[in-house]
């Protein structure tokens, strides 16, 4: 739904980049998978702006300076966000989380205690109102 949307708000191209591709054959415009590291910064690098989880993507594009807007849980924004200043989040402030934030006693952890419900609630407006904001 997200992606039609940004479709039709800014005209362009929306491509869904994954390793592969039947898992989201329904919600995505386009797809690119098989992508290696120097062909995925290409494709950044090329980009008016990128939408994506805190990854490697996210981390690529704001160190190119690309808009990105990383969709996450609450707890992310403090560690990551400062010194990316061309990356903003969106995520549901209203929510707890204590699920894949980096812990000293047990470093950082791969999943979310309550299988990413803050990332479930998210509203699409506040990820669309963003995107309006930072893909100008």
């Amino acid at each position: 739904q997200t992606a039609y949307q940004l479709k039709s708000m800014f005209g362009c191209r929306v491509i869904c980049v994954t390793r592969n591709r039947e898992s989201y054959s329904n919600a995505f415009p386009e797809f690119v998978y098989g992508l290696n590291t120097p062909q995925l910064c290409a494709l950044i690098k090329k980009a008016r702006g990128v939408l994506c989880n805190e990854s490697g993507p996210a981390h690529i594009a704001g160190t190119l300076e690309v808009p990105t807007i990383v969709v996450a849980g609450p707890s992310l924004k403090r560690k990551f966000a400062a010194w990316l200043p061309s990356v903003s989040y969106v995520s549901n402030e209203a929510m707890t989380c204590t699920g894949c934030d980096f812990k000293v006693d047990n470093g950082y952890r791969r999943w979310c205690d309550f299988g990413c419900q803050s990332l479930q609630t998210l509203n699409l407006t506040g990820v669309l109102e963003q995107a309006s904001k930072s893909f100008v």
